[in-house]
């Protein structure tokens, strides 16, 4: 199972990833500026509990949102974690920093359009 982070109501579009190999396989992806995030529903839990140490999400069974005025806290957060030496945690440090620089992209969108970040 995944959890996917992504802006409510995100204009989508439809996409053929694999048009030569797959021709009749259709996805859904946000339009620009709107972006996601699917991460597996482990690290999904582990990501959220490192950036919303104030559970501001009620985060439950892969499923919460962050209001809009939530958007700030979460922000300030992943920044402590890019200010951190990912070295300190090898390389789940690296790997939590690279998902902090992706949630800040799609709060930063969230805050400028006024929805909130939903991931189910």
């Amino acid at each position: 199972m995944s959890v996917t982070f992504c802006i409510q109501d995100a204009p989508q579009r439809k996409v053929q990833p694999y048009p030569e190999s797959d021709p009749d396989y259709w996805i859904d992806e946000p339009v620009a500026p709107f972006t996601e995030m699917n991460l597996s529903n482990i690290n999904a839990g582990a990501v959220i509990r490192a950036v919303d140490l104030d559970n501001l999400s009620d985060y439950r069974d892969g499923y919460g949102q962050w209001q809009i005025h939530h958007l700030p806290v979460i922000i300030r957060r992943c920044m402590d974690i890019l200010d951190t030496p990912a070295g300190e945690e090898g390389s789940w440090g690296e790997y939590l920093q690279n998902r902090a620089q992706r949630l800040i992209a799609i709060c930063h969108v969230a805050l400028k359009v006024q929805k909130p970040v939903i991931f189910c």
